[in-house]
């Protein structure tokens, strides 16, 4: 999500939807997710890139926080999206 300014304010992960469910078991999956907003699901931002990152600092971020994308952000706005899978087939690793 963005705010008013287009600046990255959450997002949403396999993760995300799965706790959300499991915190809303009461109901179908169906009905509780075509009832849920996307800020009652998402996360906040907390780790995205700058545009001048080395990709090696990128892939040990992904590694070490156990994630697989984050978001490439200029001026705090989302610009792009790099993923493990990405950083490896261009030999980061």
């Amino acid at each position: 999500m963005q705010d008013e300014s287009g600046k990255l304010t959450g997002v949403i992960t396999d993760g995300d939807v799965r706790r959300y469910l499991e915190k809303n078991a009461n109901g179908s999956m169906k009905s509780v997710m075509w009832s849920a907003t996307a800020t009652e699901i998402m996360s906040a931002v907390s780790i995205t890139f700058e545009t001048n990152q080395l990709s090696a600092h990128a892939l040990h971020v992904l590694q070490d926080r156990k994630i697989s994308a984050a978001f490439v952000v200029e001026n705090e706005k989302p610009i792009g999206l790099v993923t493990m899978l990405q950083l490896l087939e261009l030999g980061v690793a």
